[in-house]
């Protein structure tokens, strides 16, 4: 499962919530009013015993998770293949 660990009031991580909204991946929300109560520098990622946490991290995550999750919904569903690098359909 993965865990958004973000500070209450914060532009990246209503960011980072939003792409994960966005890409239909299941999640839980961390919200600390105090940062110092949390266990890495917020906002940060937990998947399993991993802690993803800086902006080029975080982002490069995301976008791994992103094409993941596309080219896992390209190959099964019932429909047409599409391509996840060229877009094409069959």
């Amino acid at each position: 499962m993965i865990e958004l660990h973000r500070p209450d009031l914060d532009a990246y991580s209503d960011e980072i919530s939003e792409k994960l909204v966005d890409m239909v991946v299941a999640h839980r929300t961390h919200i600390y009013r105090n940062a110092n109560s949390s266990e890495a520098p917020l906002p940060f990622i937990r998947e399993g015993n991993k802690i993803i946490s800086g902006k080029e991290n975080t982002d490069r995550f995301l976008s791994e998770l992103e094409f993941f999750m596309n080219v896992q919904r390209s190959v099964s569903s019932d429909s047409c293949y599409i391509d996840p690098e060229t877009g094409n359909t069959c």
